[in-house]
């Protein structure tokens, strides 16, 4: 019988990500068990064959089994980040969450370790990012068009209201506006897609005016 590690290794075909998701959950379930549940979550792999289930497929499955072992609020947290591209703060995904950041922390710890979310330290500050597989995967949990909708909603007032507060720091000369756009960069021009998709026209074009003046101070400033 080959070692648990390497029955595990098979589990999920060799993706690293696989991996890390399903060693994320070690410190719960014994490696052997593990190894047994991972590859019965995805029986198609027990035959052998590397040709009938292409690598994306594997991946998924593996974030499905993942995602099945959340508490209610992780996953509830879960399918609410995939709106985020390029990362996110703690401040901005409680407002998103139109909840305090005492309430969205232990969720988002928790889904740090198992791992589906990254985190990652940007100077004094630790930024959170999915990785774009897990991203599309969050997203295909949400069947309720509404629910994104007032998502979407939430998230282009809450990168509005950044664009206009680094529009203002920069015209007042203060740098580190570029540091905060840079960040969010991804964030506001998602934000900008949106508003022109909704024809949300005053937001579209405040945020259009805050990522054309940061663009130019960017440019003027290398």
């Amino acid at each position: 019988r080959r070692p648990p590690v390497v029955e595990m290794v098979g589990a999920v075909d060799g993706i690293p990500r696989g991996f890390e998701l399903a060693a994320g959950r070690l410190a719960a379930v014994p490696l052997a068990r593990l190894a047994t549940t991972v590859r019965a979550a995805m029986p198609d792999l027990g035959t052998g064959s590397r040709v009938a289930v292409p690598r994306h497929a594997t991946l998924r499955a593996t974030f499905a089994w993942s995602v099945e072992l959340l508490a209610p609020p992780e996953r509830d947290l879960l399918e609410r980040l995939w709106i985020f591209r390029g990362g996110w703060t703690l401040a901005a995904l409680a407002a998103v969450c139109d909840e305090s950041e005492e309430v969205v922390l232990a969720p988002l710890t928790r889904l740090v370790e198992v791992p589906l979310v990254d985190a990652r330290r940007r100077g004094a500050d630790v930024r959170h990012l999915l990785l774009e597989p897990v991203r599309q995967y969050a997203r295909s949990l949400v069947e309720d068009e509404r629910a994104v909708d007032a998502l979407r909603a939430a998230h282009r007032r809450v990168y509005l209201d950044v664009a206009r507060r680094a529009w203002e720091l920069f015209d007042s000369g203060d740098h580190r506006a570029l540091t905060a756009f840079e960040a969010d960069e991804g964030n506001l021009v998602a934000a900008l897609e949106d508003a022109l998709d909704r024809r949300a026209v005053e937001e579209a074009a405040g945020l259009a005016a805050a990522l054309g003046t940061l663009w130019i101070g960017r440019t003027d400033g290398q």
